[in-house]
């Protein structure tokens, strides 16, 4: 488990992009994930998805497909691709 996940950073990342082009964010585990982040980091990132237009997220980890929304935000889990579809 990381200390603390760095919420300033991709807020940061996400403020400072085009307001009309989409956000892309790549990660292992869900951004909600009650293991990986505390209840107050995953406050802050719904609030933070919540602000922003046109992000998709994209993390693996659970080895299924799945699509939710957090926010704003459109979260896709992929699927395992190495071994089998």
């Amino acid at each position: 488990r990381p200390r603390h996940a760095d919420i300033d950073w991709l807020e940061q990342e996400v403020t400072n992009a085009s307001a009309t082009d989409p956000v892309f964010i790549f990660q292992h585990q869900n951004p909600l994930n009650n293991l990986t982040f505390t209840a107050d980091e995953r406050a802050q990132i719904t609030t933070l998805l919540s602000a922003h237009p046109q992000i998709f997220i994209f993390h693996g980890h659970l080895h299924s497909f799945d699509r939710s929304q957090i926010g704003n935000a459109e979260t896709f889990q992929i699927s395992r691709v190495e071994g089998r579809k």
